[in-house]
């Protein structure tokens, strides 16, 4: 607690106006929390972080982040949506079409289409190349991603985690490029399946092109966003 203090204090003795969260894949999912943590302490009667609620602003700019942020708010009370609504207008996840971190847990027909696809391929490279950390843990490919793979998709490990899937997504809106030469897109995060171009859903996975290496193409997919691709453009 005492160090929340002094952060605190920091902030008011440095007249900071604004506190960005930022990050790049795990660490871009916990720069959307630290909104949503640092958001909901401000309300809260007593927090340290109350008395600056006037006088900061808190946004975040992730980069490549997952989705499994917060649960649908659809069936909440009012004051529920209105605070994810605020909050979410303050956070923004950029993101790769292609790249498979921005749709754990929140495209479940992509992930399924993206298992199917390269599960084969990564099984064999494994332990090969470095993968995203987040793709490892997805996967389990340490020691386990073979086992996984011949029991299916059906097994129970992954159903688990579609099963979880369900009720999560993206806290915020998300700013996609299908490629490093592309114009970005502005959309959202959507539950269930949609043709609508104005949420991630739409942008349905791409089967891998004959030769093409899966895992080269995972991490180009999860580097574009990494040193900042929107900055690139006006």
């Amino acid at each position: 607690m005492l160090w929340r203090q002094l952060g605190v204090r920091n902030l008011i003795s440095k007249q900071v106006t604004r506190l960005v969260f930022t990050g790049h894949s795990l660490a871009g999912g916990a720069a959307c929390l630290g909104t949503y943590v640092v958001s909901g302490r401000m309300k809260q009667a007593g927090s340290p972080w109350a008395a600056v609620a006037d006088k900061v602003d808190v946004r975040t700019v992730a980069f490549s982040a997952p989705g499994a942020i917060i649960q649908d708010v659809s069936k909440s009370d009012d004051a529920t949506k209105a605070f994810v609504a605020d909050v979410s207008s303050r956070c923004v996840n950029l993101i790769a079409w292609m790249d498979i971190v921005p749709r754990v847990t929140t495209d479940l027909d992509f992930m399924d289409a993206y298992l199917e696809d390269t599960l084969p391929a990564l099984a064999k490279d494994a332990v090969g190349r470095p993968l995203p950390k987040l793709l490892y843990w997805l996967l389990d490919a340490r020691g386990k991603i073979d086992s996984m793979y011949d029991k299916g998709k059906d097994s129970e490990p992954v159903q688990a985690l579609l099963a979880v899937g369900k009720t999560l997504m993206h806290g915020c809106p998300l700013i996609l490029w299908e490629d490093d030469a592309s114009e970005p897109v502005l959309i959202q995060d959507h539950l269930g399946p949609t043709d609508d171009k104005a949420y991630l859903e739409a942008y349905k996975y791409k089967k891998l092109k004959k030769g093409e290496d899966p895992v080269q193409r995972v991490l180009y997919e999860h580097s574009l966003t990494y040193q900042g691709l929107s900055y690139n453009k006006q």
